[in-house]
C-alpha cells in the first residue's frame, strides 16, 4: 500500500519533520550546512525602515537609516591587484548608527572573506578602508550588511596584464547562471578569438566561441570534485563514465534492460565523503557518514546513450546513548531531497540524524545531488561568467519595452545554447549527444536515479523526504514507480491537482522543448 502524506508536521516513519523543516527555516546548524554554502551570501528580506536591537540600543550592522546612506568609492574602475591594495569608501548618511561594509562579487554576491568592516561614528560623511590584499582579478562591489545600498563596481586586473585573468575570474566570480545547483561549480574561462599568426596551435579557437559564450574545455572542470576527477578523468583532460561494477545483487522491482545499474556494486566510504569535499560529521552525528557515486543511463530507454553520475551521501542507522555512539539494524533506507529544483542535497541524512534522533536510530539516511547538480556529473553548466556580466551590462530595461524584449529573447537564445555547448562538453556520451544529455536533466529521468538509489541500497520498496520541488520527486516516482512505493512525505508540497497551474506550466516549457528538438528558437 502506498502512503503518501503532504504536511508538516506529520509522524511517518516514527518520527516527525517538523524538525528537518527547520532546515529550511533557518535553524540549521553550521555544521550541518553544505560545505560550499557561505550564511554571508544568502540574501533575505530586510525592512527599510529604522530598527533597534533589544533594549533601545541603535541597531549594529546595517545603517538604521538605509535609504539615506550612499557608498562612495576613492578608486578608479579598475585596480591592480596587489597585497597592498585598499579600497578607500566614504560613506554619506543622515543615520547616527553604525554600518557593516562587505566587498562581494558582483557575479554571486558572495562575500569575499576577511573584507567586512564595521565603520562607526555620526554626521553625514564618514570615511574608512577595506582591505584588498584578498582580491583576485574580477569584478566587485561594496555593499552594507543587509545588502540595501550597493556601491558602484569595480574591477581588479592583474599587475602583469592589467587585465582580467579569465581563469583566476572564474575562480572569484561563481556566477549564479553559470552552473545549475547550490554547489559552487563554474563554468571556467572563455574561449579567446582565433590569432592567425600565433605560434602556439593550442591557444586558437572556434571564431564562433569568440564572444565568449563558451566555456574553455581547460577550466570546464576547475571546480569539479577530487573523487570525480580520480574515477572518470582521462589522460587528455576528457571524463568517461563507465558502465557500473558489477558483484552486487538489486533488490525489489528491476526494469528490463536496466539489470546492470540496478545490480550495481556501489563503492561508499568515509574518504570518498572527503574527496566529494564534505566535511567530518563524524562528532556532530556520533558515526561517519560514507559517500560515493552510483552510475545511470543518461536516457534509460537508450542505455547504449552514455551514463552519469550521482552523488551520494549515507548515514548509517544508530543511536547515542548516554553520550555514546550505538549502531542499530536497520529496517530501511530513507532518501531525502531539498529541493530547488537544483539544491545539492547530499548531507541531508545529516540533517536527519540531528533533528530527528528516532528515525535515525531505525534507517539509514541518504542524500543526493539530482543529476546536473552539485557533485553529480555532468553537472549543468552555461554561459560564462564573463557573458553573463557582459548581459548585465547591457542593462535590457534601459530602453522601451519592445526594446527589451528583444534583448531578453536573445539572451536567452544564447544563453540555451549555453547550456548544450558546455553541460557534459568534456564527457563521452557514447552514442549520445550534450543535446540529448540536457534533454534527461529534467524530474522523470531523476526518479529513476531515485530508483536505482532504492534498489542497491536493498530496498524493495522507497521511503523518501522531500521538501518543496523534492515533493514533486516524490509523487512524479509515485506515477513512474508505483508498484515501488513505501512511504513518502511531501513538506511544502507542489501542488500536482492545480489543472491549470500545471496545463499553463506545460504551454510555457513547449517552447524550450521544441528549440531542443529542433534547434530552432527560444520564445517566451
Amino acid at each position: 500500500m502506498t502512503h503518501i502524506t503532504i504536511q508538516g508536521s506529520s509522524r511517518v516513519l516514527g518520527a516527525s519533520i517538523i524538525g528537518a523543516s527547520m532546515l529550511f527555516a533557518g535553524s540549521l546548524p553550521a555544521l550541518a550546512a553544505s560545505p560550499s554554502e557561505s550564511t554571508d551570501s544568502h540574501q533575505s528580506t530586510h525592512s527599510t525602515s529604522s530598527e533597534s536591537s533589544e533594549g533601545g540600543a541603535p541597531a549594529t550592522g546595517p545603517s538604521a537609516q538605509a535609504e539615506d546612506l550612499e557608498i562612495v568609492l576613492g578608486i578608479d574602475s579598475d585596480v591592480e591587484a596587489g597585497a597592498d591594495l585598499v579600497i578607500p569608501v566614504s560613506l554619506t548618511t543622515e543615520g547616527e548608527a553604525s554600518t557593516t561594509l562587505k566587498i562581494v562579487h558582483a557575479s554571486n554576491n558572495e562575500v569575499v572573506a576577511g573584507t567586512e568592516t564595521i565603520v562607526e561614528g555620526q554626521g553625514k560623511s564618514l570615511e574608512t578602508e577595506i582591505d584588498g590584499s584578498g582580491l583576485i582579478p574580477g569584478t566587485y562591489v561594496v555593499k552594507t550588511d543587509d545588502e540595501l545600498k550597493t556601491s558602484r563596481a569595480f574591477t581588479v586586473v592583474s599587475a602583469e596584464s592589467g587585465e582580467p585573468s579569465p581563469s583566476e575570474t572564474a575562480a572569484g566570480d561563481n556566477a549564479d547562471g553559470a552552473v545549475a545547483g547550490s554547489d559552487g561549480e563554474d563554468s571556467g574561462e572563455s574561449a579567446q578569438p582565433d590569432e592567425p599568426d600565433s605560434a602556439d596551435d593550442s591557444e586558437k579557437v572556434d571564431a564562433a566561441d569568440a564572444d565568449g559564450s563558451e566555456a574553455d574545455e581547460s577550466d570546464l572542470d576547475e571546480f569539479y570534485p577530487k573523487l570525480a576527477k580520480e574515477l572518470f578523468r582521462q589522460d587528455d583532460g576528457t571524463y568517461t563514465i563507465p558502465d557500473p561494477e558489477k558483484g552486487a545483487k538489486g533488490a525489489g522491482n528491476i526494469p528490463s534492460g536496466l539489470g546492470s545499474y540496478y545490480n550495481q556494486d556501489v563503492d561508499l566510504s568515509a574518504e570518498n565523503c572527503t574527496k566529494l569535499g564534505q566535511p567530518d560529521y563524524t562528532e556532530r552525528i556520533g558515526r561517519t557518514p560514507e559517500c560515493g557515486y552510483i552510475i545511470a543511463p543518461v536516457d534509460a530507454k537508450n542505455p547504449k546513450a552514455g551514463n552519469i553520475a550521482i552523488a551520494m551521501m549515507k548515514v548509517p542507522a544508530g543511536k547515542i546513548v548516554n553520550g555514546k555512539f550505538q549502531k542499530t539494524e536497520s529496517q530501511g533506507t530513507v532518501a531525502w531531497n531539498p529541493g530547488g529544483p537544483g539544491g545539492s542535497g547530499m548531507n541531508l541524512g545529516v540533517v536527519g540524524a540531528l533533528y530527528e534522533p528516532d528515525l535515525a536510530a531505525n534507517f539509514d539516511l541518504v542524500g543526493f545531488d539530482p543529476r546536473g547538480t552539485g557533485a553529480s556529473l555532468p553537472v549543468s553548466q552555461c554561459s560564462t561568467d564573463e557573458q553573463l556580466d557582459d548581459d548585465r551590462a547591457e542593462d535590457a530595461w534601459a530602453g522601451d519595452r519592445d526594446d527589451a524584449e528583444d534583448l531578453l529573447n536573445k539572451q536567452y537564445e544564447r544563453f540555451a545554447n549555453d547550456c548544450i555547448k558546455n553541460t557534459g562538453k568534456l564527457f563521452d556520451l557514447g552514442e549520445g549527444s550534450q543535446e540529448n544529455l540536457m534533454k534527461h536533466l529534467g524530474t522523470w529521468d531523476a526518479v529513476g536515479d531515485l530508483d536505482i538509489i532504492r534498489s542497491t541500497s536493498q530496498d524493495a520498496k522507497l521511503d523518501f523526504v522531500g521538501f518543496s520541488y523534492g515533493t514533486r520527486l516524490g509523487y512524479v516516482y509515485a506515477q513512474k514507480f508505483p508498484k515501488n512505493v513505501g512511504r513518502l512525505v511531501l513538506d511544502g508540497a507542489v501542488d500536482p491537482g492545480n489543472v491549470e497551474a500545471y496545463k499553463a506550466l506545460k504551454d510555457i516549457n513547449k517552447t524550450p522543448q521544441v528549440y531542443l528538438d529542433t534547434r530552432a528558437c527560444l520564445l517566451y
